[in-house]
């Protein structure tokens, strides 16, 4: 397995916070810029997996945003994971460890196959944190939101899933009552 450094691994989603300047969460867009800034100084590599290609979909974005991913694709802090078998097998076993049993002896999937190839994808580089919003479950689609995967694949893997880590981004300054900047 390759080693990438320093760096985070993206889930698709966190491309589209960044493109849409989408706040979900109180803080996280701005601990996703952040993330921007260092990656722009060249201090931070970002990867994801090749799938993103196909989930950042143009149709929901404008020209700007379009322009804005391709021009983040050609940094060469910037990498892509491509999919292979060893990548694909991984994804099968953590979708088998996530299925649910149906009343007919068969198992139903709780993590999509996107989700399974992003994880699975971010451990076979040692990645140490995959970040996403994905955290909440649905229900009514029978899945799992990421974030919930997070306690065995830091046990198993060394890799947490998380939301971006809105704790400490703020710095008080005490010479002026402790005001946040």
């Amino acid at each position: 397995m390759a080693t990438l450094g320093e760096a985070v691994y993206w889930d698709s989603c966190i491309f589209y916070a960044h493109l849409k300047g989408e706040e979900h969460r109180a803080g996280e867009l701005g601990v996703i810029r952040k993330q921007v800034a260092e990656f722009d100084a060249g201090s931070l590599v970002i990867a994801t997996s090749v799938i993103t290609i196909t989930e950042v979909m143009p149709s929901k974005l404008t020209d700007e945003q379009v322009d804005l991913f391709m021009k983040m694709q050609e940094r060469s802090n910037f990498v892509f994971i491509e999919t292979n078998p060893q990548i694909a097998l991984l994804a099968v076993k953590l979708r088998d460890q996530y299925a649910k049993p149906k009343g007919d002896g068969t198992m139903t999937p709780t993590l999509t196959t996107p989700d399974a190839i992003h994880v699975a994808s971010a451990i076979a580089v040692n990645m140490s944190q995959l970040i996403t919003l994905d955290s909440n479950d649905k229900p009514k689609k029978g899945e799992l939101g990421l974030t919930k995967l997070s306690p065995q694949t830091e046990r198993d893997y060394n890799l947490k899933i998380i939301r971006p880590d809105t704790k400490g981004q703020f710095e008080m300054d005490v010479s002026d009552g402790g005001q946040r900047r």
